[in-house]
């Protein structure tokens, strides 16, 4: 699957700092028990760590989960690091497809 292929309904930023070794099954659990979010459902979930210039992003396609990962080699991604809910499209996130393709 290519990348601009990602057609996501919504995206959610996840706020806070993420432990950046959890892989599919791991970070779709964070959307699940602390956001009570369904990550089978057409949206991308957007993740950053510790270090602010790394991001992952979890999509479901309707087959299978897509992982994708982005480290910056230089500078840092300005992300929302307070609030207990993600942010969803139309709240500062990317409000659609072609712009979440322009972060990866």
């Amino acid at each position: 699957m290519l990348v601009n292929q990602v057609l996501a309904d919504r995206v959610f930023i996840i706020c806070g700092k993420t432990d950046m070794r959890k892989a599919i099954n791991g970070l779709a659990e964070i959307v699940q028990n602390q956001y009570n979010l369904n990550p089978y459902e057409s949206a991308a979930f957007l993740f950053c760590g510790r270090k602010a210039d790394r991001m992952k992003c979890l999509y479901w396609d309707g087959n299978g989960f897509l992982l994708l990962y982005k480290r910056l080699e230089n500078g840092q991604m300005a992300f929302g690091r307070a609030g207990h809910r993600p942010a969803q499209s139309g709240q500062g996130s990317p409000s659609n497809t072609s712009q979440l393709n322009l972060s990866f």
